[in-house]
């Protein structure tokens, strides 16, 4: 991902932004400080979802199902 990430940040435009979907915690501090380290303005956030499943009595109940860390970054311009 590194290598993707730099070309990425290289081809940036002023006012463009990069957006890197997550599943694992740990990646989202390299992401961010990288984009951080290279002059963009960087933030993060984590999106929690639910379905539906249906109980035995009729009833439906929210099942959660696993975070996505979303990790943003644009230049300024």
């Amino acid at each position: 991902m590194t290598e993707i990430l730099d070309v990425a940040m290289k081809r940036l435009r002023d006012g463009g932004r990069i957006v890197v979907n997550l599943a694992a915690l740990e990646r989202t501090q390299d992401v961010y400080h990288r984009f951080k380290a290279a002059g963009l303005v960087a933030e993060m956030v984590m999106v929690n979802s639910s379905r539906g499943k249906d109980m035995p009595d009729g009833t439906v109940r929210l099942e959660a199902l696993n975070p996505v860390f979303v990790v943003t970054a644009r230049r300024e311009g």
